[in-house]
């Protein structure tokens, strides 16, 4: 069995991550088509094996999961900002910290919650002046972590504060794109952007103290019926209970705040954009909005009648995946494809289809295409359906489906407008 596959060579020191830290979707995209199956090449010092075989990807991440861990090779800063968070803890941790959180994404919350989605949504657009110009992912982030905060954790914030939040979870998010310097360098290597991301943690930690005091004394009983259900309620019910420590409790606070603001903000901006480059797409969307909800208030009932609206995110989401790739360490060494990967590597599995639009434009997929579109339901033909959820099925994803695009946006020129900047950011993701 040939031990090493195939891949660029890349650069002394950096390997590839120059390239990769650029243009991740290109890169990615290069891969693929240039090998079949697995390749490998270095990020600064740290062999990389990125496979793209769906049913290698299936076994990695469903089969054989208990044979690959979450990689180590990610700065210390991560983990200790996101901790024994749902998106970082593994094993029986994880999965006790999903049963907790389950109750709260429950389906019999879905109406409530698409109501307070819509009310958010109506009154952030009441700040769009016809014909003004505004930073679409900045809106779109800012709506989505407003939603976070009232479904959530039960408070609603001023705009200032609001604001505030989101600025300081721009340095956090920053740490989560690829940096070939922090690749090559050791951890303890000081780092322009240091200062910016603690001195975030530290105001972003003070606003989640802020939220649980305002809470603590609102939260009832467990046996209690109507005791609140928001996420940081049943946290601190569990805390009184002894079931949570306050180092649990403060990162999922934190996890749901950048984690759970991020992808669904960039899946917004996206479609947004692929709106404005494809009219026809755009038409369709709004005639299904129109024949399905009229001028009122969208519904948690109606979203399922949204067929064509649903196949546009999703869409979106395969061209410009908020999370690219997917990031495994093997606990042994293992047979992937033919090649022995050892346990010290680091493996990279592309999410979605990774044949993407990329900052420059430059891609042959740039268009959507109105094959797979509905009637039916599903991808467009071609793409490549890999078990994203590792295994494990997504805690919100019951109440996703509330962030489609409804009457409220249509109303507004945000979809007709010309892009006047449009650049490609994503994810990757330890999950």
């Amino acid at each position: 069995m040939s031990r090493t596959p195939p891949g660029p060579k890349g650069q002394p020191v950096f390997g590839s991550s120059r390239q990769y830290a650029r243009d991740p979707f290109r890169f990615v995209t290069h891969l693929e088509e240039a090998y079949s199956g697995v390749c490998q090449f270095d990020m600064g010092p740290l062999e990389t094996y990125m496979v793209t075989d769906p049913a290698e990807i299936e076994r990695i991440l469903v089969a054989d999961a208990d044979r690959f861990g979450k990689p180590d090779f990610q700065d210390d800063a991560l983990g200790s900002l996101l901790g024994e968070g749902l998106l970082l803890s593994e094993g029986e941790t994880w999965r006790q910290q999903r049963r907790l959180a389950q109750p709260a994404f429950d389906m019999s919350r879905l109406s409530g919650m698409a109501d307070r989605i819509v009310d958010h949504t109506e009154s952030r657009l009441a700040d769009w002046g016809d014909g003004g110009q505004f930073d679409v992912e900045q809106e779109m982030t800012t709506v989505t972590i407003d939603v976070i905060l009232d479904l959530m954790m039960g408070v609603e914030l001023p705009r200032h504060r609001l604001e505030h939040v989101r600025e300081q979870l721009e340095p956090l998010g920053m740490r989560f794109e690829p940096d070939p310097v922090r690749f090559a360098l050791p951890e303890w290597v000081p780092m322009p952007g240091d200062a910016e991301f603690d001195a975030a943690v530290t105001e972003l930690e003070a606003v989640i103290d802020d939220i649980v005091a305002q809470r603590r004394d609102d939260i009832g009983d467990a046996d209690d019926p109507d005791a609140p259900m928001d996420f940081l309620s049943i946290l601190l019910r569990a805390r009184e209970a002894g079931e949570q420590t306050d180092r649990q409790l403060r990162d999922e606070m934190m996890t749901m705040l950048l984690a759970g603001h991020d992808t669904t903000a960039l899946t917004l901006t996206y479609t947004w954009f692929l709106l404005s480059e494809h009219p026809e797409v755009e038409r369709r969307l709004h005639e299904e909005i129109d024949a399905v909800v009229g001028d009122g208030r969208p519904t948690a009932e109606e979203l399922r009648e949204l067929e064509y609206t649903e196949w546009v995110i999703k869409e979106a989401m395969r061209l410009y995946p908020p999370v690219y790739t997917i990031f495994r360490q093997p606990r042994e060494p293992v047979d992937v494809g033919g090649y022995t990967i050892p346990p010290e590597a680091s493996i990279m599995l592309p999410s979605g289809r990774s044949t993407a639009p990329t900052s420059t434009g430059r891609t042959r997929r740039r268009s959507i295409p109105s094959a797979g579109a509905p009637n039916g339901r599903g991808s467009a033909p071609g793409s490549r359906t890999s078990p994203s959820a590792a295994g494990r099925v997504t805690v919100s994803a019951n109440i996703s489906p509330c962030s489609k695009p409804g009457p409220s946006s249509r109303r507004r020129p945000v979809s007709t407008g010309s892009p006047t900047r449009a650049s490609v950011r994503s994810n990757c993701c330890r999950r």
